[in-house]
């Protein structure tokens, strides 16, 4: 899988959690945000709010896209490209 480039350089493709806090305060605070590689590797995507479902119902669709495409680039700025960030973004590795 290539290297993803985030602001700070390559980020070794995992996958990670950011706390919705980041994105919009108290509104998604604890609720988690799945990122990962997209599927030819070259970025992060947002793939989903697992096991916050009933709650992100009651959003729009245009609101949850924002959320995801924040979430993603949350995950590429300078402080959250190593393992260090983690006031809002979880990393799992990936085998």
């Amino acid at each position: 899988m290539k290297k993803l480039m985030g602001e700070a350089g390559p980020v070794d493709p995992q996958v990670g959690y950011v706390d919705g806090y980041a994105i919009a305060e108290r509104l998604l605070e604890g609720v988690l945000f799945r990122i990962e590689p997209s599927e030819d590797g070259s970025t992060l995507v947002c793939t989903g709010t697992p096991g916050f479902d009933r709650y992100m119902d009651k959003f729009s669709a245009d609101q949850k896209a924002e959320w995801y495409k924040q979430a993603a680039e949350r995950a590429l700025t300078d402080e959250c490209q190593n393992e260090t960030c983690t006031e809002d973004l979880y990393w799992e590795e990936v085998d």
